[in-house]
Parts: structure tokens; C-alpha cells; sequence
């Protein structure tokens, strides 16, 4: 077999085990991307003129909001840590993702937990308070207290 005839065959095999490999290779995603570019409450039902997903909104009200993503038992999760303009207070916001059986890269995201100045919240009171934020928004409201005060609490 001549020189070349080996060269060519090695770098098929090459090829094709580098092929393979990039196949079985599980996909990555950005997961705070996904949860930046979420936009919950964009149904009817909710009464929203504005369209906006979670980075714009959470951007208005937050403060040099640090994302990061991490996994947990298989868990994908994002956090969500800065302070919230206008009262300062240190807001911790977790989201979890869950993939949707049978579609790649579709994620089920849902608020897991919320901290404001340490106090812990529930998942449900987590999902409520992103609401508020999105009703901020949607009134053009400059924090998320401006908010509170128009309702009088």
C-alpha cells in the first residue's frame, strides 16, 4: 500500500472517530441566556401591553444583576443575585429548568425560590414577585417600591 493510500486511510479513521464523538457529545445550552430571553406572562390573560422578556425586566429593577447557572442532582437551575433599585434591598431569585420530553432545548422554567434581604419566599411568592416586577414594568414605574407605593402598601 503506498504512503499516501495509508495517510488517506488514517485520516478517514480520524474523521470518523472525531464524528462520532462530536455525535455523542449531549449538547450544551445557555441556560441564563434561556432565562434572560423568558418572557412569562405575554398571554392575554394577563392584561400586558408591553412585551418583554426577564433580562429586560429584571435589568430595569435590579441592580448589577449577577447570573449564573449550576446544576444540581441533575437539576439545571439559574440564579439571580443583585439589589433591588429604589430600596436596595439583596434580592436572590432562583429559577429551574426542566427539558421538555421529546423536544431538545425546550425548557419548562419555572421561579423555584426568592430571597429578599435574607428572608426565604416560596416558589408560588417567587412567581408573584416576578409579576409585580412585570406590572412595574408595564405601569413604567422606576422600582419595584414605586410599584408597592401606587397600591398603597
Amino acid at each position: 500500500m503506498s504512503k499516501k493510500l495509508v495517510s488517506i486511510a488514517v485520516a478517514a479513521v480520524l474523521l470518523a472517530s472525531m464524528a462520532a464523538s462530536l455525535c455523542s457529545c449531549e449538547m450544551t445550552y445557555d441556560y441564563v441566556a434561556t432565562v434572560k430571553s423568558y418572557a412569562p406572562f405575554q398571554e392575554a390573560e394577563y392584561g400586558f401591553t408591553k412585551a418583554a422578556d426577564c433580562g429586560t425586566v429584571i435589568g430595569k429593577y435590579v441592580d448589577s444583576p449577577n447570573w449564573e447557572s449550576r446544576a444540581d442532582s441533575g437539576t439545571q437551575y439559574v440564579d439571580l443575585k443583585g439589589k433591588l433599585k429604589g430600596s436596595g434591598e439583596e434580592l436572590f431569585l432562583i429559577f429551574r429548568l426542566t427539558p421538555v420530553e421529546g423536544e431538545k432545548g425546550i425548557f419548562l422554567i419555572e421561579t423555584h425560590s426568592l430571597e429578599i434581604d435574607g428572608e426565604a419566599n416560596s416558589a408560588d411568592e417567587a412567581a408573584v414577585f416576578l409579576y409585580y416586577m412585570y406590572s412595574a414594568y408595564e405601569g413604567g414605574f422606576g422600582s419595584v417600591d414605586d410599584f408597592f407605593d401606587s397600591l398603597g402598601y
